[in-house]
C-alpha cells in the first residue's frame, strides 16, 4: 500500500512539473515596451504580448522565444527604424522563436543605404494582417532556413508589403531564400507593390532563391503584385523545384502601355503554375526549358 501511494503522489509531482501555463503579457501595463515584454516571456511555452493603446517603438523587436505579439481591435501598432525591425532568432539549442506569430502590426522604414530586411524570420513564423512600407530599398520580408527543422513551414498572410525601390534580384518585398530547412513556406493573400524600381532586377514583388533539393515545397496562392516601374511579379530561381503558383494577380501599373518585365519567371523544373492573372506586363509566364507544368489545364489570364 505505501508503495502505491508514494507512486501516485510523484506522478502527480510529474504532471504539475511538465505543464506549461499560457502567459499574457500586456504592454505597456505589465511592461513599458514590446521589447521588455519578450524578454520577460516564458521559455516554455507560448507567451502572448497585447499592446492596449496606440503605440510605436524602435526596432529591432528580437524574437528569442516563442512568442504571440497583437494589440486590442482598432489600435495602430507602429515599429519604425532605419535597418533590422524585426527577426525571429534563437536564444539557444533548445528554446527558440519557432512557431512565433506576428498579427497587424506596422513596420516603417526611413532612409537609404540598409543592407538588412526589415523582418527577418530565421525560424518557423507566421506574419499576418501587417503593413511592411520600406524606403530603404532593400528586402521587405526575409524567410531563410537555416537553423534546422524548426524553420519548416513559415507562413506570411494577408500583408501589405510597399517598397517604394528594389535593390537586386535577391532583394525584394518578400525574399524566400529556400534550403531544406524552409520548406513548406506558404504566401497568400499578401499584397505587395513595387513602386518605381528603374530595371527588371530592381524591382521584384516575390523572389524565391534555393538549393537544390528534392524536399523544397513553396506555395504562392492568392497573392497581388503591382508595378510603377519595371520589375518582375514573382521570381523563381533555376534551383527551384516544386512551387505551386496559383491563383495570383500581377499587373503593371506604369504609364504609357505595358511594364518591361515578366509577370511570372520560373527557372526550376516541376512547378504548378493555376488561373493566374497577369496584367500589363511585357512577358507574362516564362519558363526554362526544362520546366514541368503539372497543372496548366486552367488557363492563365494574360491582359
Amino acid at each position: 500500500m505505501k508503495r502505491i501511494t508514494f507512486w501516485i503522489a510523484l506522478t502527480g509531482v510529474f504532471l504539475l512539473v511538465g505543464r506549461v501555463e499560457a502567459q499574457t503579457i500586456y504592454v505597456p501595463f505589465d511592461q513599458p515596451t514590446i521589447s521588455q515584454a519578450i524578454a520577460h516571456a516564458s521559455q516554455q511555452g507560448t507567451s502572448t504580448i497585447v499592446v492596449t493603446q496606440n503605440w510605436v517603438e524602435s526596432g529591432p523587436i528580437i524574437m528569442d522565444r516563442k512568442v504571440t505579439i497583437t494589440h486590442n481591435a482598432g489600435l495602430t501598432v507602429t515599429i519604425s527604424g532605419s535597418g533590422l525591425l524585426l527577426q525571429a532568432s534563437a536564444l539557444s539549442q533548445q528554446v527558440t522563436s519557432s512557431g512565433s506569430v506576428v498579427d497587424g502590426l506596422t513596420f516603417s522604414r526611413t532612409g537609404g543605404g540598409s543592407t538588412q530586411p526589415m523582418v527577418d524570420f530565421s525560424y518557423k513564423a507566421t506574419l499576418k494582417n501587417c503593413v511592411v512600407l520600406d524606403n530603404g530599398k532593400k528586402i521587405g520580408v526575409h524567410v531563410i532556413g537555416v537553423y534546422g527543422p524548426n524553420a519548416a513551414g513559415s507562413l506570411l498572410q494577408n500583408n501589405t508589403i510597399e517598397l517604394s525601390y528594389g535593390g537586386s534580384a535577391a532583394n525584394s518585398a518578400i525574399y524566400v531564400e529556400t534550403s531544406t530547412y524552409s520548406n513548406r513556406t506558404t504566401l497568400t493573400g499578401n499584397t505587395i507593390r513595387i513602386l518605381n524600381s528603374t530595371s527588371a532586377r530592381d524591382g521584384i514583388g516575390c523572389y524565391i532563391d534555393a538549393y537544390p533539393d528534392p524536399n523544397i515545397w513553396i506555395q504562392i496562392n492568392n497573392n497581388t503584385v503591382e508595378l510603377t516601374g519595371i520589375g518582375h511579379g514573382i521570381r523563381c530561381a533555376e534551383s527551384v523545384d516544386y512551387t505551386d503558383i496559383s491563383y495570383n494577380t500581377v499587373r503593371s501599373l506604369a504609364s504609357g502601355g505595358s511594364g518591361t518585365g515578366y509577370g511570372i519567371y520560373y527557372g526550376g523544373e516541376i512547378a504548378t503554375i493555376l488561373r493566374n492573372t497577369i496584367e500589363q506586363m511585357h512577358v507574362g509566364i516564362f519558363l526554362w526549358a526544362l520546366t514541368i507544368i503539372t497543372a496548366l489545364a486552367a488557363p492563365t489570364i494574360i491582359r
